[in-house]
């Protein structure tokens, strides 16, 4: 009995160490992101304008950084963070700072034509925006290294003009970079584009996907959303007249690339409600269909989360609104 109850106590170690189970996340207000650096055993996580960094090996606090503000060295809501060998990119409202992997101030650039960088190679990709005639166009550029935007990599017509209708739903309009390599999503159809150091025309992973249909319960499910939200709910009423239904969900939800695998994240569930996975290798192959267990944070965005060497990060709010990191074998 001994040597089972000893055998119990060092397998709940075992996945302790190893970052399986739940773990209470102290402190949190609102986190925005989860970010996992197994190569300096260190997790990072956005909160507002805060950023917190924790030992891998046991969760523990390590350092936090990040002050609210205009000035120098100081950031504004919305952050997002990169991380790379010898730097911490902080991306923030018309700004783009970077740290040292100590966490000191290194240099900042005041950014106007463009978001949401990442670094590749000595240049930056990163999104832009761009008007022709009457209708606005979201863009995917390269940037030098003083952020002047370069080569446009691709563009599509913005779904939300300023007059018609507001799509419900649109295909998600998102890149990653891998060593170098570019992959965003860009349509409905469950594909990616990678845009290779030194081509200049982007290859394409494509699929043959049937999407999920849009039913009268997701419509309904819907209009409860707007009808309850805090945004929406006052304006709901002069809302709902500019709101376009989909007959079918995009085929991605979002995607993600770790360690020479992208996980190609869809709508679709299973019977228990284990969100359906395309695990393909960076060429774009498929190596396996899985269902992950993702949970949504509200009707159109999960809760953060991030995948490192085959594990699931997520972060989640509880009952009595604290907040959980989640890391589940996937």
């Amino acid at each position: 009995m001994k040597k089972l109850i000893l055998l119990l106590l060092l397998i709940i170690i075992g996945l302790f160490l190893h970052g399986g189970g739940r773990h209470p996340m102290e402190g949190l207000v609102n986190p925005g992101q989860v970010a996992v650096d197994r190569d300096n055993g260190e997790l990072f996580i956005v909160d507002g304008t805060e950023i917190r960094v924790y030992r891998l090996a046991d969760l523990n606090l390590k350092a936090v950084f990040g002050k609210k503000g205009e000035g120098p060295g100081e950031i504004l809501p919305p952050v997002s963070i990169g991380l790379h060998k010898d730097a911490i990119l902080v991306n923030s409202r018309n700004k783009v700072s970077f740290y040292d992997r100590k966490l000191n101030f290194m240099r900042e650039h005041k950014v106007t034509s463009g978001k949401r960088f990442a670094t590749t190679g000595k240049r930056f990709a990163g999104q832009g925006f761009k008007v022709i005639g009457q209708d606005g166009y979201e863009t995917f550029n390269f940037f030098d290294k003083d952020f002047n935007k370069g080569k446009e990599i691709i563009s599509r017509k913005s779904p939300i003009q300023r007059s018609g209708k507001i799509p419900v739903l649109s295909s998600p309009f998102i890149f990653r970079v891998y060593r170098d390599i570019v992959y965003y999503s860009f349509n409905d159809n469950l594909e990616l584009g990678i845009f290779r150091k030194g081509k200049n025309i982007a290859d394409r992973i494509r699929f043959n996907y049937e999407n999920k249909p849009f039913t009268a319960s997701d419509k309904a499910a819907f209009e409860t959303y707007f009808k309850t939200n805090p945004r929406t709910r006052k304006n709901y009423e002069a809302l709902r007249q500019r709101l376009e239904y989909p007959t079918h969900y995009p085929a991605i939800r979002t995607f993600l690339v770790d360690e020479g695998k992208i996980y190609v994240i869809t709508h679709r569930k299973n019977n228990d409600g284990a969100i359906e996975t395309f695990v393909l290798n960076k060429g774009g192959e498929l190596i396996k269909k899985s269902f992950i267990w993702l949970k949504d944070m509200n009707i159109f965005s999960p809760y953060p989360f991030s995948i490192s060497a085959g594990k699931l990060y997520q972060l989640i709010e509880t009952d009595d609104e604290k907040w959980e990191l989640h890391i589940i074998e996937i």
